[in-house]
């Protein structure tokens, strides 16, 4: 678990000695060293294949639609998932994991039946709710698996878990918060996901949760308020009094978690 703490600050409160802020300013110096090897690993490697690239473009772009065809388009994206989510866990690195937990939902958006289902938006609102469901049932069990097993003995595999799930969350909850549609009942749907996705964070004291669902919270919030009572100074007013009261309970959440 990352943990981000003030040492002069915990010095000057008296809550630390200074032989204890140079073991943990040591400690912390080595993780940055490794953490900054591990972004110089993936630049290298990314060099690497734009060189291979910028060479012999022409065999590239074969290897690149022999997969294509073998694969197709989502079988690709699911290979390249695979790829970044191995290569994060051995490399530990966060953006690798990142890039895992983006291309697994850009694989399922590019099955045949996803695109079928697009084209069908102005004929039915249901073809688009339903996608939008299964992108949300997808992400959010792909981030709920990655915090299970992030929560296991091995904990060297543990951050770079938490960043594929968080990542994994923020699309899920970016899918629900989608407003796909002018009907309001279509909304209650993501404002009741974002809700109980922020009430689980609340309870289980992940504040990174309780941040990322009252974002995108707050997004809905906005859109469909100003939709109802539209763009006139009183509601302007009161949407800017919701982000400040959105904001200070935030912030005593925060001072509440940390005391």
């Amino acid at each position: 678990m990352k943990v981000t703490l003030d040492l002069d600050a915990l010095l000057k409160a008296g809550k630390i000695t200074s032989a204890e802020r140079a073991h943990l300013l040591a400690l912390s110096s080595a993780s940055e060293a490794k953490h900054f090897a591990n972004i110089l690993k993936v630049f290298g490697i990314l060099a690497v294949m734009a060189g291979v690239y910028a060479l012999a473009p022409s065999l590239f772009n074969a290897a690149f639609q022999s997969l294509e065809a073998a694969l197709g388009l989502p079988g690709f994206f699911l290979l390249v998932a695979v790829a970044c989510f191995t290569a994060g866990l051995r490399f530990q690195s966060g953006f690798l994991m990142a890039l895992s937990a983006l291309f697994l939902p850009a694989a399922f958006l590019t099955i045949d039946h996803a695109k079928h289902t697009i084209k069908m938006i102005s004929a039915s609102r249901w073809a688009l709710l339903t996608l939008q469901l299964e992108l949300m049932v997808l992400c959010g069990v792909a981030s709920g698996l990655a915090f299970r097993f992030a929560a296991l003995k091995e904990k060297r595999f543990e951050r770079p878990l938490i960043i594929f799930a968080r990542v994994s969350l923020i699309c899920a909850l970016a899918a629900a918060s989608l407003p796909l549609s002018d009907a309001l009942v279509d909304g209650l749907l993501g404002v009741g996901i974002v809700l109980g996705v922020g009430g689980w964070g609340a309870w289980k004291g992940d504040r990174f949760v309780v941040n990322t669902a009252a974002s995108f919270g707050a997004i809905l919030f906005f859109f469909y308020y100003l939709k109802i009572f539209g763009y006139g100074g009183v509601s302007l007013i009161g949407a800017g009094m919701f982000g400040f009261a959105m904001g200070w309970l935030l912030l005593r959440y925060r001072r509440n978690q940390s005391s």
